[in-house]
């Protein structure tokens, strides 16, 4: 089908990755899924059913800490066919570091955070340019924050600084793609998506299905060619001041 969609969601078999994978598995769109995980992938993929026969539901897996991994991945998911929407949902919680991890936590603890939670967001997008330039004139991103990314919650800190970085690197990152590749559309949506029923938030009530609408709201309506903070109710948050200190 010419004008089938294709969605990548990195993080794609569990938890609100594994929500918008069946979501957008039925509506007919192509769903590549990734993780670190092989198993979970594949028993995903296993519980899921093509609601037409053009409709193509694959997997790689992916490594967001190592570079070498994301650069073969991404030629390979290059080569299907163009991606009209990247999701990455992945990121490791706050459980995996100490009580302090400020003071007394393993710098390769904290390695690990910075490379899953941010830089690993990073290069999957910076490796895409400028490939995928020449196959395709625009892509959107949707990458999942948290509101960690704001704060200094006591015991909290790996985690937070991770995600504020991951704002830092996406916002410097868009500035380069729109100047370099000034007719590539790429609008980046960071969503702040709150709690649900995950491996990392086993205790939630909430079912992580909930995420659905606010995908939807943004694909639909985030159309201009910047970078976009939003939590789960639609509305919008500041960050930085986007217009300069200097």
């Amino acid at each position: 089908m010419a004008n089938q969609k294709k969605v990548w969601i990195i993080g794609g078999s569990t938890g609100f990755g594994a929500s918008i994978s069946n979501f957008y598995i039925s509506q007919g769109w192509n769903v590549l899924i990734s993780s670190t995980n092989e198993n979970k992938l594949i028993n995903f993929l296993k519980k899921t059913t093509p609601i037409h026969k053009h409709q193509l539901l694959n997997y790689k897996v992916l490594d967001l800490c190592n570079e070498e991994s994301i650069s073969k991945i991404l030629n390979e998911v290059l080569q299907d066919c163009p991606i009209d929407l990247l999701i990455i949902t992945s990121a490791i919680s706050n459980a995996h570091s100490n009580k302090y991890p400020m003071l007394q936590e393993k710098i390769s603890v904290f390695n690990k955070y910075i490379k899953t939670n941010s830089i690993g967001n990073w290069l999957v997008i910076r490796n895409l340019f400028p490939k995928i330039t020449l196959l395709q004139k625009s892509l959107k991103i949707i990458l999942f924050t948290s509101r960690a990314g704001w704060a200094s919650t006591n015991h909290f800190g790996f985690y937070n600084i991770s995600k504020s970085l991951l704002h830092h690197l996406i916002l410097n990152l868009h500035t380069e793609i729109i100047e370099k590749f000034s007719n590539f559309f790429c609008p980046i949506t960071i969503l702040e998506p709150d709690e649900a029923l995950s491996e990392m938030n086993k205790g939630s009530l909430v079912n992580p299905n909930t995420i659905v609408p606010i995908i939807k709201h943004i694909v639909k309506n985030h159309n201009e060619n910047r970078v976009s903070f939003i939590n789960k109710q639609g509305n919008y948050l500041n960050f930085l001041d986007t217009r300069g200190v200097f």
